[in-house]
């Protein structure tokens, strides 16, 4: 479903990996200015570490998002986004797109309930749904993302990245900002939409975040197309993520440091089992010995050995011998 990520790229980098045309007067950063922040990728990553992270609330007057780079980001934290400003709305010329960078709280409120926040929508059924419909496109950008697999009672999370982590994800997303009198009433709000697992995350969840290429992005932003002739871009991702286990550090979103994303080491990894030096059994004085790859590499291994792999290791216990009676002369 896909409900946490993490972004770790400043507006101006982002400017230059998008080619984006207007950064806008709509970002302000933690000393209440105007413009984007000056965070860097985990290149810097210590200057992240060190912020004091703060969250932004409704009660912001003037409803501007604060841009914050973040490890960890859930629900009602700000999302980097590039949505299209061009004022042709009708026009499908992806050359006359404006890319605009926009700030975004993740998360909205359906009218019926306040109280609730919804995150995602399925991207086959989203033009549905009335609360979506009227929203506009946009695209989320993210270093990676987080899923938890479940087994059990115990949840594991594992985070998503392109194998060259400084390139960053980009999902396909919907956002919208309330108007009253054209005044803006509320935080410019978005969702991601999600999409069928492909082959490698099916495992981990069944649900997958709708990840678009760059040269889809114009013609998923651009007005002039309607949400029925471009829900199509959203499909199972056809490439190879970096896929890595992490630490349950990472559960709790006051967690925003770069600690969220290393591997865990906790238990022994697949490797460590391959390696694993050969084990000795002894079946009626006959010395057999097979290793743990062997086993799992041969699907008849199990059945040739069940007699062998079933004998306890242990060894039985010696009786002592009786003393012999001497015999008397």
């Amino acid at each position: 479903m896909c409900g946490r990520g993490a972004n770790t790229f400043s507006p101006e980098q982002l400017q230059r990996i998008f080619d984006i045309t207007n950064m806008g007067n709509n970002t302000r950063n933690q000393s209440g200015g105007s413009g984007g922040t000056t965070h860097q990728n985990e290149n810097t990553s210590t200057q992240i570490d060190q912020l004091n992270l703060q969250s932004v609330t409704d009660n912001d007057e003037r409803y501007v998002p604060e841009y914050v780079c973040s490890y960890n980001l859930g629900a009602t934290n700000i999302l980097a986004s590039i949505h299209d400003s061009a004022t042709n709305g009708t026009s499908k010329e992806t050359s006359n797109i404006v890319r605009t960078f926009q700030p975004l709280k993740w998360g909205i409120s359906p009218v019926w309930n306040k109280k609730m926040t919804i995150i995602n929508s399925r991207s086959e059924t989203f033009r549905q749904k009335s609360i979506f419909s009227r929203m506009k496109r946009c695209v989320i950008i993210f270093s990676g993302y987080y899923e938890w697999k479940k087994k059990g009672k115990t949840r594991t999370p594992y985070y998503h990245t392109y194998h060259n982590e400084s390139e960053p994800i980009v999902v396909a997303g919907l956002w919208s900002q309330r108007m009253k009198e054209g005044k803006p009433v509320d935080f410019p709000r978005c969702v991601i939409l999600t999409t069928k697992p492909n082959q490698q995350t099916k495992s981990i969840h069944n649900r997958m975040p709708a990840i678009l290429d760059k040269n889809m992005i114009d013609t998923w932003i651009c007005s002039g197309y309607k949400h029925y002739e471009v829900a199509k871009l959203c499909r199972p991702y056809s490439g190879k993520l970096k896929i890595t286990k992490v630490s349950q550090y990472v559960n709790s979103i006051a967690h925003k440091d770069k600690k969220c994303i290393k591997k865990d080491v906790s238990e022994e990894s697949l490797m460590d089992k391959y390696l694993k030096p050969q084990k000795t059994k002894f079946v009626s004085g006959i010395k057999r010995e097979f290793n743990r790859s062997q086993e799992d590499e041969d699907p008849f291994f199990s059945l040739k050995k069940t007699k062998t792999m079933k004998i306890k290791t242990s060894p039985k216990r010696i009786k002592p011998l009786k003393k012999e009676k001497r015999r008397k002369k």
